[in-house]
């Protein structure tokens, strides 16, 4: 259900109930709500005791013949990468081998050296603390989960940055 349909629905039947309207859209009535929860969050209508109403800005908003943009809630980066989608597994599992994250992100492309090397620089950087080796290979442990976005290795550089926090967390000794 549009927010944009119900705002102009609205504008005819104000001041309304939300039974009301959900049958002059042919609608349920949680997609109703939601999109009234949107009009109302930004502004163009409020709920009294008499039902739904457009607030001034609403009708000014109509008046003008603008349409509503989609917002994203989250206008973030998609995890795309497979260093991201490993960082996610890594908060999520905190004790994990690496059988048990290539068996998750099973690619032939992710099973060559990028994935190691990944690991080891976090390891050096003091995300992970490496444990015994178990049936599955060696195992490691998240001790230092700094955020959501992943560390970013930069191998060319020999560093480890942290998107998190903004900053280069470690440095590979120069000799």
């Amino acid at each position: 259900m549009s927010a944009q349909l119900v705002l102009t629905t609205l504008a005819g039947l104000e001041p309304t109930d939300v039974a009301t309207l959900a049958a002059a859209l042919r609608c349920a009535r949680a997609q109703l709500e939601n999109s009234l929860g949107t009009l109302q969050r930004r502004g163009f209508a409020e709920s009294t005791q008499g039902g739904w109403r457009l607030t001034q800005q609403g009708r000014q908003f109509i008046a003008e013949g603008k349409a509503l943009t989609v917002r994203r809630r989250n206008p973030g980066r998609k995890t795309s990468g497979m260093r991201a989608k490993a960082w996610w597994l890594i908060r999520k599992q905190v004790k994990f081998s690496m059988v048990d994250l290539l068996s998750t992100l099973a690619s032939k492309a992710n099973q060559g050296r990028s994935l190691p090397e990944y690991l080891r620089a976090l390891t050096a950087a003091g995300y992970l603390q490496p444990m015994r080796k178990g049936a599955s290979g060696a195992r490691w442990m998240l001790i230092r989960d700094t955020g959501r976005q992943a560390p970013v290795w930069r191998p060319t550089v020999g560093e480890v940055y942290d998107p998190n926090l903004g900053e280069v967390v470690w440095r590979r000794a120069t000799a």
